[in-house]
């Protein structure tokens, strides 16, 4: 492009300076229109001239006249003219000596688009032969100017084509992910801000998913440190971004009033895209700027489309756990079924089996079946790591524990915890727990229950080299 650029001005230079030179004057000036002026597109004489000088487009000079008129204006003396007639062109004359003036319009298929100007310090006409000889070198000034127009098209047109590309090639990276990741959402969550960074030109981007009544950080990209990790979804301008949508901010400091937080972050310029999944806020997608530069329109939709990726994504694993646990309670089932078909005449197999299959597919560390009978129950089956109290074998029907309630109300019981009963426990509450330790109140049940805990989690060989060894 710049090479381009110089050889435009080298084209127009060089008309200029045949013009003035051929035809006799002692400059000429080349206007391009630019809005409603004309400006300075190549000067060539011993008259002095300003850099980038611009003409208002009206009838008060011969350039803007000629423009306007959209015909040859030839003033054979400036200095005879009134002032009226050329109010700005003539004080300007007077000052630099000139006298006659010759002025052609620049037109592209009938239309405008600038003027090319010949001067002389002497009362001097143009003769038809010089005036003919100048509207040869407008026409030459006409090309270049319209190569020059066609050639920045192409340009622009090749910049945006490059750009679409690569936005498609970005878009489509993250859905080749999200095929190759149909359980796993944080390998697009990561490809997802590096692709937005890039392609978007920003310093950073951050993505953010709703846990409870928080934001909570699930993948970055770029310098600007994260900050908080976690920041309320009440404040001002996540509320803002969950009840009205996508949020540009080209300079945080403007807008401290409404959003004072901004004012902390040690960034200017933000773009955050809400999150959403069937409708509801999930969370945010924002991209961020060290310099106070509006964000584009295209950015704009380039950084909605990622963030729809990103929910995509989610649904994407949310369906896929909800098919693969599909599957796994059909097997489960059918498993059983099996069981019960091979054994027609023992049940303890079948009820093994069930609370095998309950323990996985629920994620559970154990699970138990109870047989009731009357008011009584007992423990018929269990699995996992968990040992349970089996004692006296059958127990009392009471409202004490959950196994308990579950059975007398007839309805599915929820409970956090485990209700655990000590060796010495009176015979009512020993029979409603699920735990009963094998010694007595004093005499290291905590400990016992304890450890119970910590073996069954997972934790604790961490506790053994936290604290020594100690056994």
């Amino acid at each position: 492009m710049p090479v381009r650029r110089k050889t435009y001005k080298h084209v127009l230079s060089a008309v200029a300076e045949n013009a003035a030179r051929l035809i006799g004057a002692q400059d000429a000036i080349i206007h391009q229109l630019d809005g409603d002026v004309l400006r300075d597109a190549a000067h060539y004489g011993l008259i002095l001239r300003t850099p980038d000088t611009t003409t208002p487009l009206n009838r008060d000079s011969v350039a803007g006249r000629a423009v306007v008129d959209r015909q040859l204006v030839h003033v054979h003396d400036i200095f005879a003219e009134s002032e009226l007639e050329f109010p700005l062109a003539k004080p300007r004359a007077v000052r630099e000596g000139i006298r006659s003036v010759l002025g052609l319009p620049l037109r592209r298929e009938g239309i405008p688009i600038g003027a090319i100007l010949i001067r002389r310090t002497e009362v001097r006409p143009f003769s038809n032969a010089q005036i003919k000889l100048l509207e040869t070198f407008a026409n030459q000034a006409v090309i270049a100017i319209e190569d020059a127009r066609l050639f920045k098209e192409l340009q622009d047109r090749n910049a945006e084509l490059r750009e679409a590309l690569e936005h498609q090639t970005a878009t489509s990276e993250v859905l080749g992910i999200i095929s190759r990741s149909p359980t796993d959402v944080q390998p697009v969550f990561d490809a997802i801000v590096e692709s937005a960074a890039r392609v978007c030109g920003v310093d950073d981007v951050l993505l953010r998913l709703q846990q409870g009544q928080m934001l909570t950080v699930k993948a970055h990209f770029g310098s600007i440190p994260v900050g908080r990790l976690e920041v309320g979804v009440e404040e001002p301008t996540f509320r803002w971004i969950r009840q009205h949508g996508t949020l540009h901010i080209p300079d945080t400091r403007v807008v401290l009033n409404d959003f004072p937080m901004l004012g902390l972050t040690g960034w200017r310029s933000w773009l955050a895209v809400p999150l959403r999944q069937q409708g509801e806020f999930i969370g945010t997608l924002g991209a961020r700027r060290t310099d106070a530069r509006p964000f584009t329109p295209a950015q704009i939709k380039l950084l909605e489309t990622f963030a729809a990726q990103a929910v995509i994504a989610i649904e994407n694993v949310r369906l896929f756990n909800e098919l693969r646990e599909s599957l796994e309670q059909q097997t489960a089932t059918s498993e059983i079924l099996g069981v019960i078909a091979s054994s027609p005449t023992d049940i303890q197999p079948v009820l093994d089996g069930v609370a095998e299959s309950a323990a996985r597919l629920c994620d559970a560390t154990d699970a138990a079946i109870w047989r009731a009978d009357g008011e009584k129950y007992w423990l018929a089956a269990s699995y996992g790591s968990i040992p349970f109290h089996r004692g006296d074998e059958l127990r009392i029907m009471q409202r004490l524990g959950p196994l308990g309630r579950a059975m007398l109300d007839r309805e599915t019981i929820r409970a956090v915890g485990m209700g655990v009963a000590v060796a010495d426990a009176v015979e009512d509450v020993r029979h409603s727990a699920e735990y009963v330790t094998s010694v007595a109140g004093g005499q290291g049940a905590v400990r016992e229950v304890v450890e119970l805990i910590l073996k069954n989690t997972g934790r604790w060989d961490d506790v053994l080299k936290r604290y020594g060894g100690a056994n």
